[in-house]
């Protein structure tokens, strides 16, 4: 990919249609927090993808 992109590609087996959704951090942290006055705000960021929908075939 281009810089600042990345591809990850997996076979997942599943049992029924359904999505998932991606959550990430650069943090330790396992929540995101406000940021105080005068933070940084690149220092923690988070990222929430778009549903990623499963679909069964034959």
């Amino acid at each position: 990919g281009r810089d600042g992109q990345y591809l990850i590609r997996t076979e997942l087996t599943a049992d029924a249609n359904g999505y998932l959704r991606l959550r990430g951090t650069n943090t330790d942290s396992l929540e995101p927090e406000k940021d105080p006055l005068g933070e940084d705000p690149w220092s923690d960021l988070w990222f929430y993808s778009n549903p990623v929908f499963i679909e069964l075939v034959d």
